[in-house]
């Protein structure tokens, strides 16, 4: 969020010279003393060649100033005399301004007191565009919205109101009052999570001066971490890789602080997760890869940032398969953000009919679908050597993207290992993948051509093992 600083000005006086001189323009100030808010802002001129010369004394003379700048005009407790002749320059040289604005001016009965302010035009003698409104003897400036003050001198720190979240904004002095549960000078700030408030799925990046950004997923259960994984990049070190790390009972969360020693890897890699919970939709901290186990004699430290994954604010984030914006129950999208599930265990065949270990089982004639906007697939993989395939097509005018993941039994976990190969029609194999997902699961994008099939067919990952359920989520974009 930008940060809003809101300061008062200092009394503005450059316009009042320019309403003065208008007074002597349209012959009002023979009529009338000229107003004391007037005079308190009468500066001469001070050009080059010697500034304008000051109004008359308060006795009635009507010398100029003398010096680079004319002297003020008179006050108005007694009559004055009329503005003074050119100022002398500076060095002595003869200046060229104009006399400077009237002082008071004698009337037979003596000064009659200020002019009425609002004749002189709609905003005089207001500031930064008031309306002047007679006020029987007086006058009241209007002011326009962010401005306040007697003249609309100051500026309104409360217009428009910079106070979030329904905070209510106090003038004298500048404060916001918030509502719960926001703090802060400006209400922005949300309490943090607390354990199990924390209950979700979060999404982010990791990423620093000597590592490439990469994308974070940690999943909060049961007021602690239940997963998380991430890639990573170390161009300083030459190092990369991926970390899944899944507890059976979530840990490493006391209040809204995270602090953890975690392993990962077959190599043996460790890495300390550490951050806050700074409000109830993000976190950020501090990921510590320790790769010395790797052959790189060094602690790697990353940055990361996460946001809460929200189901029913419209937008599909992982994993989610759908968002309708509502978070209700629909025929279309369940509550949770899940599609209506596909079940391919009651269609089988969808491969060539004799499961074999170790062998492509594709056949294009025997398919689940076709498949032509998102959907989501469960499955099992039985008997050993067991394949899954399913058409998907693209029936609109243009390419589009294909993402697919695997899951486990349940969205956002893994558990199992299986691979994805994509067929293209009459092409043979386009793309595999079996380990870019969380854990062993797998993710890979594919671009299909406007009017274009593929094949995608999912196996267990080295095809010799069964799989009593997995999910397969297929996503087209944009």
């Amino acid at each position: 969020m930008k940060r809003i600083v809101v300061k008062r000005k200092s009394r503005i006086r450059s316009a009042f010279p320019t309403a003065a001189s208008m007074l002597v323009a349209l012959g009002l100030a023979g009529e009338s003393c000229v107003p004391s808010y007037v005079l308190e802002q009468n500066q001469a001129g001070a050009s080059a060649e010697g500034g304008k010369g000051g109004g008359g004394s308060a006795s009635g003379g009507t010398s100029g100033g003398s010096g680079a700048t004319g002297g003020g005009g008179g006050a108005c407790d007694e009559c004055g005399g009329e503005g003074g002749s050119a100022g002398t320059g500076l060095g002595g040289g003869a200046g060229t301004g104009t006399g400077g604005v009237a002082g008071a001016v004698c009337e037979a009965a003596g000064c009659s007191g200020d002019p009425k302010p609002c004749e002189v035009g709609p905003s005089y003698p207001c500031l930064n565009d008031g309306v002047c409104e007679e006020d029987g003897a007086g006058f009241t400036c209007h002011c326009p919205s962010g401005f306040m003050g007697e003249r609309c001198e100051l500026v309104d720190p409360c217009s428009p109101n910079p106070c979030e979240h329904g905070g209510r904004c106090e003038r004298e002095p500048f404060r916001c009052d918030c509502q719960a549960p926001y703090t802060g000078e400006f209400c922005a700030t949300s309490p943090a999570c607390q354990n199990s408030e924390c209950n979700d799925f979060w999404l982010g990046t990791i990423g620093g001066d000597d590592a490439e950004e990469t994308p974070l997923r940690f999943e909060v259960r049961g007021g602690g971490l239940a997963m998380v994984w991430f890639q990573w990049s170390s161009s300083g070190c030459g190092s990369f890789g991926k970390m899944t790390s899944t507890w059976s009972v979530p840990m490493g969360i006391v209040g809204s602080e995270i602090n953890s020693r975690l392993q990962s890897d077959d190599e043996g890699v460790a890495y300390t997760l550490k951050g806050d919970f700074e409000s109830t939709s993000s976190a950020s901290g501090t990921i510590v890869l320790d790769l010395s186990s790797g052959g790189c004699d060094e602690l790697l430290p990353l940055p990361w940032t996460a946001t809460r994954v929200l189901c029913g604010d419209g937008r599909v984030d992982w994993p989610e398969t759908c968002d309708d914006g509502s978070g209700q129950e629909s025929a279309a999208c369940s509550s949770t953000c899940q599609l209506p599930v596909f079940r391919e265990d009651l269609a089988e065949p969808n491969d060539d009919g004799t499961p074999a270990v170790g062998e492509v089982d594709f056949s294009p004639t025997q398919t689940g679908g076709p498949f032509n906007d998102d959907t989501l697939i469960f499955g099992t993989l039985q008997p050993a050597g067991d394949e899954d395939v399913f058409r998907v097509t693209n029936e609109s005018s243009v390419g589009r993207t294909l993402l697919l993941e695997t899951h486990g039994p349940g969205m956002g976990t893994c558990g199992i290992d299986t691979a994805i190969v994509v067929h293209q029609e009459g092409e043979g194999t386009g793309a595999t993948d079996n380990d870019s997902g969380i854990g062993s699961c797998a993710a890979l994008s594919y671009d299909i051509p406007a009017q274009g099939s593929v094949f995608v067919r999912v196996t267990e990952g080295d095809d010799e093992a069964p799989i009593t359920g997995y999910h397969l989520a297929i996503r087209f974009t944009p």
